[in-house]
């Protein structure tokens, strides 16, 4: 649009000069026509000369030329976004893993060993003299396929008796870690201060068949790469987390004392996350309330997560549970803004799989990503 006003300007000022050499020549060919001392021959060549100059110049200055312009490089930048996906899934495991010691279940089905694993590389407890559940890890192998070394904690408010476990209302669980690394990147609260998660019911006593389940989980993030400084990330944000399938008798018992069976869990997120991303580029990223990001605990990328390597053998199922769908709006630097599509949703129509592709939409174009990477 630009070049356009650019050439309706330029094509105004060449009018205008046109004009006013138009009006001169023809001033000075009246001139001409009364002068009676030349001879009429010398009168009616120049004549002809005027007439010429004055057909032609409209030609020469109606038509400017064009300018060389060059071609705009491609916007095709997706690593940040790679980043921030990467980052957010980080935080959604490790409240995962709380939210399952913070209902006393110490065997969190998707970060236990993978079977010929070292089982001593793994333990959970509540710790009866104070008021923390920890899970710990020593360079574990887990059945999510990622390995993990060091602590969550989570620690709750023991103020309250009706309020210890996760999914009672007015639960406030508090998430520290200690030397908590997965496929070693050491992932660290910000100046050690504790990632906060709220149970948001609004009353002791609800009905699971129009109310769900929700918490919210906020914090700040430290994301430290094992040999690449360059690659560390920084991420800060606010996480809603809503059990989409409450009413589900086999996922959550009305009697709050059951644990919720996490491995037919349907979990939504919503909310918004800034930080940094590798090579230290800012960003923020904000779920579609709509469109939220979807972790769909009974769906697998692979069915078969391994097998042992000796005697008997055993197979297990792979537990890593990406987020299947959901959108996002993503924002780096001075880039153009993007849109961030789990699953396949940039195809209007078709089921998202379970898997760690996505695509990341920028200026009408997609570009397909996998958040693992």
């Amino acid at each position: 649009m630009y070049q356009r006003i650019q050439s309706s300007t330029n094509y105004s000022k060449h009018s205008r000069r046109a004009r006013n050499l138009f009006n001169k020549i023809w001033h000075d060919a009246c001139q001409l026509g009364s002068t009676i001392l030349k001879p009429r021959t010398m009168i009616t060549n120049q004549l002809k000369l005027v007439i010429s100059c004055l057909l032609v110049l409209p030609i020469l200055y109606g038509c400017p030329k064009q300018k060389n312009s060059i071609a705009p490089v491609a916007d095709t930048e997706v690593q940040s976004s790679v980043d921030a996906m990467y980052a957010t899934f980080l935080i959604s495991d490790i409240e995962m893993i709380a939210s399952y010691i913070g209902q006393r279940n110490y065997f969190p089905d998707f970060y236990l060993p993978q079977p010929g694993a070292n089982v001593n590389g793994f333990d959970s407890y509540q710790n009866p003299s104070s008021n923390y559940c920890v899970a710990k890890y020593t360079n574990l192998k887990c059945v999510d396929g990622h390995e993990r070394n060091g602590s969550v904690y989570l620690f709750y408010d023991e103020s309250n008796p009706n309020a210890v476990l996760y999914q009672n209302f007015q639960f406030h669980g508090m998430v520290k870690l200690s030397d908590y690394k997965v496929d070693g990147w050491l992932i660290r609260t910000v100046n050690d201060a504790p990632c906060h998660i709220y149970n948001q019911l609004t009353a002791s006593t609800f009905d699971p068949t129009k109310t769900n389940l929700t918490w919210t989980i906020e914090g700040d993030f430290e994301i430290i790469h094992p040999s690449d400084a360059s690659k560390n990330m920084n991420w800060s944000g606010k996480l809603i987390k809503t059990l989409a399938n409450t009413s589900d008798p086999a996922v959550y018992k009305s009697n709050r004392l059951f644990p919720i069976d996490w491995t037919k869990a349907n979990v939504e997120y919503r909310g918004k996350a800034t930080g940094f991303s590798s090579k230290n580029k800012s960003f923020v990223l904000n779920i579609n309330d709509f469109k939220p990001f979807i972790r769909d605990f009974s769906c697998y990328p692979n069915e078969i997560g391994g097998v042992t390597s000796t005697e008997p053998l055993q197979t297990w199922k792979n537990e890593s549970h990406p987020f299947k769908s959901g959108t996002a709006d993503f924002r780096s630097e001075n880039k153009y803004p993007r849109v961030i599509f789990c699953g396949n949703e940039a195809l209007i129509g078709s089921e998202a799989p379970c898997d760690n592709k996505g695509v990341v939409l920028i200026k009408g174009n997609s570009y397909p990503v996998d958040f693992n990477e």
